[in-house]
C-alpha cells in the first residue's frame, strides 16, 4: 500500500443530527466498495451524500418548528427515504485536496 492525505472543507449546520456516523460508516462501505482504488472519489461522495442528507433534514426540520424556533430532537430525524436520489446518485458538492506526506 501507499499512505495518502486529503484535506476536506465542510459547511457545518448549527443542529446536532442522530444517527450520522451510521449513515457515514454505511456509505463509506458502499463508496470504498464501488471505487476501490480512487479514495479521494468514495470520501467525495460520502461527504456530499451526508451534506444532501443534512441540508433537507434540516431544512424540514426548521419548517416543522417555525420560524425563529429551534427544531427538537424529533424535528431532525434524518430524511432518508426523501434522500434516496442523493444517496444512490449524489451530486458532488465536497471536494477532497491530496495533501503531500
Amino acid at each position: 500500500g501507499h499512505k495518502e492525505a486529503l484535506r476536506v472543507e465542510i459547511p457545518m449546520l448549527p443542529a446536532i443530527f442522530t444517527g450520522t456516523g451510521d449513515l457515514f460508516a454505511a456509505l463509506l462501505l458502499v463508496w470504498s466498495d464501488r471505487h476501490p482504488e480512487d479514495l479521494p472519489l468514495a470520501c467525495e461522495k460520502v461527504l456530499s451524500t451526508m451534506q444532501h442528507v443534512l441540508r433537507r433534514t434540516f431544512k424540514a426540520a426548521q419548517d416543522m418548528a417555525g420560524e425563529g424556533v429551534k427544531p427538537n430532537k424529533a424535528q431532525l430525524e434524518l430524511k432518508l427515504i426523501q434522500s434516496l436520489r442523493d444517496i444512490e446518485n449524489p451530486q458532488l458538492t465536497i471536494r477532497t485536496t491530496k495533501l503531500d506526506i
